[in-house]
């Protein structure tokens, strides 16, 4: 598996983690991830696989978001993927403070603080 790919599985995983950080997979959730990662021209020819591992692993959810938060290391990849979990938490309006923690995880872990994240909401 090239470079590539293993980074658009994470950002997959990501997505996803974020739709289950209120302990809710919503349809709409399952279309709006589908949808972003297409704009996005992510591969997502393993979705439902890295889908259903999630949703049977028996890791708890902190050591999931970490282990696939380190996979991402490309500064360009992590604020793009920072972008998408905005839009994906805004999907229905409310940022649920799961969410808001959960982006607040992803940001800390990539070492985006302040102003850049200000910049990346406001863009």
């Amino acid at each position: 598996m090239d470079n590539q790919n293993t980074t658009n599985e994470f950002k997959i995983r990501i997505l996803i983690l974020l739709a289950i950080a209120d302990k809710d997979f919503h349809k709409d959730e399952d279309k709006m991830i589908k949808s972003l990662l297409k704009k996005r021209n992510v591969d997502m020819q393993n979705y439902e696989t890295i889908k259903n591992e999630i949703f049977n692993s028996e890791d708890n959810f902190d050591n999931l978001c970490r282990d696939s938060l380190k996979k991402i290391n490309n500064e360009d990849d992590q604020q793009d993927l920072l972008k998408i979990l905005f839009l994906l938490s805004m999907a229905d309006l409310i940022l649920h403070e799961d969410e808001l923690r959960f982006i607040e995880l992803c940001a800390v872990e990539w070492g985006i603080y302040g102003n850049n994240l200000k910049e990346m909401i406001n863009n």
